[in-house]
């Protein structure tokens, strides 16, 4: 890991399986439980036909930057029931503002429009109040709670520096970082320059370390408030971008929703819940994806139908603590067009969690959570996903894990959490798909991919 020291000039102005043996127990866990969810569309302002959210508070409020048809660009805001598009710099022609981030007091930052055509970064205090960050032309994209905001700024054609802006005072983060991304509460900030990510912390820069030093595209995307950083790694020798959560800087490659796909993290929350996606290069197969502990699983699947309308995610944008997803979502069947939504958690559904530490030669912890208490529960697996088949013994059960095989059964305890604490055989690597059964219930729940790695 590259380490760079350096203190930025202040400058003052107002982003096929082998065997698995396994010890099942019943009892509590040290981990979170997993989540189904539900879909809330959130309406738009009049006049607009569509918007992406980039902002996600832990009261549920959500930030979006939303458009109309004659290519006016607004910043809205979410507050309960109400939806507020906020108000934009003095400036000639159609509105023209982005909000790209909103923090747990509700102050939202991004971008306005204004004298001479010039984007400035701005923060909205309130609802009707709008302030410029910076005089020159630059863009805000991240915020924490304490007001500290990080984003970049033009010093010359195609030319940009990142910056961190508090109290009214400014500095640059250049060199090493061109674009900002992402600041959290501990006054870390994330930011980007070509192939390489960088964490400023305290007067230092870190360059952000690959699998591979030298020889991988690491880019991320996020840094909550423990320090754990999300985003992808491109290895020199693959074209695919592996989806990656960085502890004590150190790389950890995850599982993605399928063997053929490559992925990438958007944002991981300080519970170590992650969303992104898992997708080819191409973009031809595309797979909104939550990852809780060390599993991954299609968000898709995790969605309970609650008004008899059927929506799926296209991009999932944010997560915050609570577990709330904002993101773009289309009806199902539905090729053209999309609805912004907040994805709310519902404490139900039979749902796996962990997979704990993920490593061969070793023994692993996975949780099934939400199974009748003191019902007996089976952990299957296998390599890849298949065609819905029933499961004996249990009418109206179907699994689709493609020739599934036996782990483990468990008897769940008085809280429905089943643990399987997993002993693993060294030669044991690659992708795995898992699913559990709850017999008393017959509820099957949605499968989850673990990758098995020796090391990175």
């Amino acid at each position: 890991m590259t380490r760079i020291t350096g203190n930025p000039g202040s400058r003052r102005f107002s982003r096929n399986c082998a065997p698995i043996a396994l010890l099942a127990i019943a009892g509590c866990s040290q981990y979170a439980s997993a989540q189904r969810y539900s879909v809330t569309i959130l309406p738009l302002p009049e006049g607009y036909v569509a918007g992406f959210p980039h902002g996600l508070n832990n009261r549920g409020e959500v930030c979006a930057w939303v458009f109309g048809l004659q290519g006016e660009d607004a910043a809205a805001v979410w507050r309960g029931n109400r939806v507020i598009t906020l108000p934009e710099l003095p400036h000639e022609g159609r509105p023209n503002t982005w909000a790209s981030d909103i923090n747990d007091g509700g102050v939202v930052v991004g971008r306005s429009e204004g004298a001479l055509d010039v984007w400035q970064a701005v923060m909205w205090p309130d609802e009707n109040t709008v302030i410029p960050l910076l005089d020159r032309q630059s863009a805000a994209y991240g915020m924490n709670d304490n007001l500290v905001v990080i984003g970049d700024y033009s010093v010359g054609f195609l030319e940009t520096n990142a910056f961190l802006w508090e109290n009214g005072e400014w500095f640059s983060l250049y060199p090493p970082i061109e674009f900002g991304d992402s600041v959290n509460n501990r006054k870390q900030a994330l930011g980007h320059t070509g192939n390489q990510s960088w964490v400023w912390d305290k007067g230092v820069f870190y360059a952000l370390p690959g699998f591979e030093p030298g020889n991988d595209l690491v880019r991320a995307s996020s840094i909550n408030d423990i320090g754990h950083l999300a985003g992808g790694i491109r290895r020199d020798r693959d074209d695919d971008h592996r989806p990656v959560i960085w502890t004590d800087f150190i790389p950890r490659e995850m599982p993605v929703a399928h063997p053929s796909l490559g992925g990438g993290i958007g944002m991981v929350n300080n519970s170590g819940v992650a969303i992104g996606a898992s997708a080819n290069p191409s973009q031809t197969d595309y797979r909104p994806t939550l990852w809780s502990g060390n599993l991954a699983m299609e968000l898709n699947e995790l969605i309970i139908d609650r008004d008899a309308r059927a929506w799926r995610v296209s991009v999932p944008w944010r997560i915050n603590d609570v577990g709330q997803i904002a993101g773009t979502v289309t009806a199902f069947g539905q090729t053209r067009g999309w609805s912004i939504a907040r994805l709310d958690p519902i404490d139900t559904g039979l749902t796996l969690w962990g997979m704990e530490p993920s490593r061969p030669g070793m023994r692993n912890v996975i949780q099934v959570n939400h199974a009748t208490p003191g019902g007996r529960v089976s952990l299957l697996w296998g390599t890849e996903r298949g065609e819905p088949m029933p499961l004996r013994q249990c009418n109206g059960a179907m699994i689709d894990v493609g020739d599934s095989r036996l782990a483990a059964t468990a008897v769940a305890g008085p809280e429905g959490r089943a643990i399987f604490n997993v002993f693993i055989p060294a030669n044991v690597v690659g992708l795995y798909v898992l699913q559990a059964v709850d017999h008393r219930s017959c509820e099957v729940s949605p499968p989850a991919w673990a990758l098995l790695k020796t090391e990175n």
